[in-house]
């Protein structure tokens, strides 16, 4: 399973590094990234043997704030594009040792 979260945890912090943006900087989001991030969480919640109801938490915590998101979304409204990262932050903390 730590294979499994370093991955997650990977895509979940270059996710909030594309949808960052500052007065020098915006990342660039890729539906390659929203998509692998999809993949791992269904993979967390299969692998949820012991019903760990925190990693429930999260990987729920985790669909809802990528629920419908798409890089055309992202990109074209700035509001959701930051509510989405902030979310995504959440969940990362969520995560139990997956703390940021």
């Amino acid at each position: 399973m730590g294979d499994l979260n370093e991955r997650l945890r990977e895509q979940l912090e270059r996710m909030v590094a594309q949808l960052e943006v500052s007065e020098t900087r915006k990342g660039k989001v890729f539906q390659s990234t929203i998509d692998n991030i999809g993949n791992l969480i269904d993979l967390l919640g299969a692998t949820n043997y012991t019903n760990d109801p925190q990693l429930a938490l999260a990987e729920a915590k985790l669909r809802a704030s990528l629920y419908g998101a798409s890089k055309d979304d992202l990109v074209k409204n700035p509001d959701y594009r930051e509510a989405t990262r902030k979310s995504v932050e959440e969940a990362i903390a969520a995560l139990p040792g997956l703390d940021m």
